[in-house]
């Protein structure tokens, strides 16, 4: 079975609808082809391993249903990698963006994810210059 981690939250003001979005990720996922390693990001920037009831995950209590998990890797690839492992995962194997606004559809966190040099999946947008480049029209139309 493959280990999906599904990223919500962050610190654009889309926060909270991305939350909503996390939700019905979770709920429609296929569990029988995947593990699911749910890590929000806070508004504040902290990212959290959420183990609470899905419906947590649309409101506020989301906080109070996971936990930071601390790590000292020095990249990317070792920070996805090391937090996996502190969530009792051995690896990641796909990582499903459900975030919205700056520092997500403008493909900040993709472009963060493929650093680490292929070693995971992004179904979503996967070439970062392009996701940008849709999230910010005036550039494109330039």
């Amino acid at each position: 079975m493959k280990t999906a981690m599904i990223l919500f939250g962050g610190q654009s003001s889309e926060h909270d609808v991305s939350r909503v979005s996390a939700k019905n990720v979770v709920e429609n996922i296929d569990r029988t082809k995947y593990n699911l390693v749910i890590v929000g990001i806070t508004k504040a920037g902290q990212w959290r391993l959420f183990e609470g009831e899905t419906e947590q995950i649309e409101s506020e209590t989301w906080l109070d249903a996971s936990r930071k998990i601390e790590t000292s890797a020095g990249s990317p690839r070792e920070f996805v990698s090391t937090f996996a492992k502190e969530c009792g995962h051995e690896k990641v194997d796909v990582v499903f963006p459900v975030m919205h606004g700056i520092n997500s559809e403008d493909g900040t966190i993709q472009g963060l994810l493929e650093l680490c040099s292929g070693r995971i999946r992004i179904p979503v947008f996967r070439q970062t210059r392009k996701r940008r480049l849709f999230s910010r029209r005036w550039e494109s139309k330039g």
